[in-house]
């Protein structure tokens, strides 16, 4: 029993789920309402086994979706980067700092101590081989290998429209043994029927920088044992007095000569590094066709000095479909080129790495 104005008014019916309904009081005292179900509040549907759609409520199994909006937020170069901490249960990591560098996916924590971990992809029902690729160089003594990044990082974040993530026992039953460490179905973004041709220009700018650099001490300089010594890369000679002392090695029978102080050998060394992301896409429909086309450019270039650490990447998507309920032809081509300068980063055994050589310079 409410009160209600002379000239009557309007009531508004809502419930959580249902079609809210305004309704005219007029003369009437008692009004009966009756709400109907709101279908798109109540279910969810998400990309399961080879593009079927299937309810969220129907499943037996752990299903996370990550859309378009969440992908692209964080302006990531690879899809894989910027699925980290937005779900549960799903840890991300790079193999080392380099540009283009491979990202591995574990899902629920590691399953096998000597076997792959790595779940199974897929894109737009498709399996891919997500293995990484890895350059050994035959020349060096310590065997060192080079990483020029996997399959998943070559696609575009910006052409997909959702990311499935598959956890559960069951949902691996859909792919057989090759996804008993999950699966991570991939869909890409389509055209749409009886729409105008629609233009999207998306980019983005990032600067990066040493957050942390190791702690070194600044007492102790060039050799051993508190004795200088010009061939010792330990830094555990005499103290650092600030002095001018002979320097290096004699070379045409002349030697160079410093004040013997500490210097910033690492924070130095590295400069700024630099990502440029850029994408470009056209999609559009008539009653019965639909298209998709983009381009995207990924310029990076790593914290490195000159053009030792650098990533190229242009891709061109092409997707469409033909056709009415009964019959539809649809297909698509995906198109990956990549350029990487890379170098051996991380710590590695006998000086393999950049920066196990940086580490090893004396203090001063």
């Amino acid at each position: 029993r409410i009160s209600v104005p002379e000239d009557g008014g309007t009531l508004v019916f809502s419930f959580v789920g249902m079609e809210p309904q305004e309704v005219e009081i007029g003369a009437r005292s008692v009004i009966d309402v009756a709400l109907t179900s709101d279908v798109k509040e109540l279910t969810e549907v998400v990309v399961t086994a080879y593009g079927i759609e299937r309810s969220t409520k129907n499943l037996g199994y752990a299903v996370t979706q990550v859309d378009s909006e969440e992908i692209t937020k964080g302006r990531t170069r690879d899809v894989m980067s910027s699925l980290q901490g937005k779900i549960a249960g799903v840890n991300v990591s790079t193999a080392s700092g380099m540009p283009g560098a491979s990202t591995k996916v574990i899902l629920r924590g590691y399953s096998s101590l000597t076997g792959a971990n790595n779940p199974l992809y897929i894109v737009d029902g498709t399996p891919i081989n997500n293995s990484s690729n890895y350059v050994y160089d035959p020349s060096n003594e310590v065997n060192r290998s080079l990483d020029f990044g996997n399959r998943a990082n070559d696609i575009n974040p910006d052409d997909i429209a959702s990311v499935t993530i598959l956890k559960g026992a069951s949902a691996t039953a859909l792919y057989g043994s090759r996804a008993a460490n999950g699966v991570i179905v991939i869909t890409t973004k389509k055209g749409s029927k009886q729409q105008t041709p629609k233009v999207n220009i998306s980019s983005s700018a990032t600067f990066s920088r040493p957050l942390r650099l190791p702690q070194l001490q600044n007492v102790f300089g060039q050799g051993w044992n508190g004795h200088f010594a010009y061939d010792e890369n330990g830094s555990w000679g005499p103290r650092l007095d600030g002095e001018v002392r002979l320097h290096g090695n004699v070379v045409d029978n002349s030697q160079q000569y410093k004040t013997f102080e500490a210097r910033e050998n690492l924070k130095d060394f590295y400069v700024t590094g630099t990502s440029f992301i850029n994408t470009v896409s056209v999609s559009g429909g008539s009653d019965i066709a639909t298209y998709y086309l983009s381009y995207g450019r990924v310029n990076e270039d790593g914290m490195v000095p000159e053009d030792k650490d650098t990533h190229t990447r242009n891709t061109v998507s092409l997707r469409g479909t033909i056709g009415q309920d009964k019959l539809k032809v649809s297909g698509s081509i995906n198109y990956s080129n990549k350029s990487i300068n890379a170098i051996a980063a991380g710590q590695g055994g006998d000086g393999a790495t950049l920066f196990q050589e940086l580490i090893q310079i004396p203090r001063d």
